[in-house]
């Protein structure tokens, strides 16, 4: 059992290291003669860290779950899957590997959750992963590039090249920072993510984080800050500043703003950059009328109203999960179009389009068990606890609000996977104040 728990530990680290990594394999799926990323069945290297986790979580020591949670969260799932088998989605990849992601997510969380690993352990050990990440970032900034590796599960960017991210101004164009994700507006959510977390790990007192001195949580909440900067993510700085001004005010309130002061370093580093490149951030919050910018605001206005017209197509049971444009597809009978479909870029729309009246409320549901069992416990949970929990769904809500990696993608996935095991963790706790 010593050895078990030893591999256990080693294991569970590296597959919080490796989640940001999207190395895999894939089978191609084709949807109105482009690439479609919903649809391709994938597996990600990091399965297979995260598997062997659990496997090993399982032998274990285990903390109980009460029952109401078990009940709770077996009739959801099973609900859910009931409402996916009626809608009976086509092709079947998308709604499969939407599931494979889901459930390997969920199981992960909570093995880690009744092997007793701390919260502070997992976030640890997760925001280093994200260090190689930023790195990456900043450097691709500077140097406009990204360069390929299949074994890092990176596309070569050129910012010449169109179909690329880029920030265009008079100047020209300048390549946003992907790091190791699949496009900047995701790595700049790592970032924000990444970010929130490093200002609670720097605030609390636990075993975990109390090796790492003070300078470490400065340089890596000023790497984050970069490299959330320069993905040139609106929708990312968005979510720091929701989440960021939650916890400062919550934990400030609380225990005094003096104590705060770590906030401090990426606020003005934020701030110097958007001094020296203020033509990029003045386009990009769209006071130059760029024609890129104004492109991006139009199309996820159409995708809204796509999503619109998919749900009232689909009304009771939905599309099944990532089946959405196939659909779109059929009821505007596009065989061959002049750009890739595009998903809705509204989580909360996405639900209904998906799971459809029958299924929201089921998601609706449980989203009311949680909140309610979150807030019972409320007087139970730490000070700072609190702050992590509401600057991080702060933080997701805006996400969520402005566009569907949450919802659709692996990566997206991890982050809410991350905050529903942070709830788990704060709910269930066996500390109080």
């Amino acid at each position: 059992m010593q050895l078990h728990r030893k591999l256990f530990e080693i294991s569970w680290r590296l597959a919080l290291l490796s989640l940001p990594w999207q190395t895999r394999i894939f089978w191609d799926a084709q949807l109105a003669g482009w690439p479609w990323e919903q649809g391709r069945i994938s597996i990600y290297a990091s399965w297979l860290l995260v598997t062997a986790a659990v496997l090993l979580g399982l032998t274990q020591k285990q903390k109980v779950l009460q029952t109401d949670f078990k009940r709770t969260i077996f009739w959801f799932l099973s609900a859910l899957a009931g409402v996916t088998l009626v809608a009976m989605p086509y092709p079947t990849t998308a709604a499969i590997q939407w599931w494979l992601q889901v459930v390997l997510l969920l199981t992960f969380g909570i093995v880690l959750f009744k092997a007793r690993v701390g919260l502070d352990k997992v976030f640890f050990w997760f925001a280093l992963g994200l260090i190689p990440q930023a790195l990456m970032g900043v450097w691709q900034f500077f140097g406009q590039t990204v360069f390929e590796s299949r074994w890092l599960g990176m596309a070569g960017q050129d910012p010449a090249l169109l179909g690329v991210s880029v920030v265009q101004t008079q100047m020209g164009r300048y390549l946003r920072a992907y790091g190791g994700s699949p496009h900047p507006n995701i790595f700049g959510a790592w970032m924000s993510f990444g970010l929130l977390l490093v200002f609670w790990l720097a605030s609390i007192k636990r075993t975990a984080v109390d090796r790492c001195p003070a300078w470490c949580w400065r340089l890596m909440g000023g790497l984050f800050s970069m490299a959330l900067f320069y993905s040139f993510s609106r929708s990312a700085w968005l979510a720091l500043a929701a989440g960021g001004l939650v916890f400062a005010i919550y934990s400030g309130l609380k225990n005094g703003f003096w104590k705060n002061k770590y906030l401090l370093l990426p606020v003005i580093l934020l701030m110097i950059l958007s001094v020296m490149h203020h033509d990029l951030v003045f386009t990009r919050l769209g006071s130059s009328n760029q024609r890129l910018e104004t492109k991006s605001v139009v199309t996820r206005m159409q995708t809204i109203r796509d999503g619109v017209l998919i749900f009232q197509n689909k009304l009771w049971f939905g599309t099944g999960p990532n089946s959405e444009l196939p659909v779109l597809a059929r009821i505007k009978q596009i065989n061959q179009s002049p750009a890739p479909l595009e998903t809705t870029h509204l989580v909360w729309l996405l639900i209904l389009v998906n799971y459809g009246i029958v299924g929201g409320l089921f998601v609706f549901g449980f989203g009311l068990f949680i909140l309610r069992r979150f807030l019972d416990q409320w007087k139970h949970i730490l000070v700072y606890d609190k702050s992590m929990i509401m600057s991080l769904g702060a933080c997701l809500v805006v996400l969520g609000s402005l566009d569907h990696h949450l919802w659709t993608t692996w990566s997206g996935q991890i982050m809410a996977g991350l905050f529903f095991m942070a709830l788990l963790s704060v709910i269930y706790s066996e500390e109080v104040e």
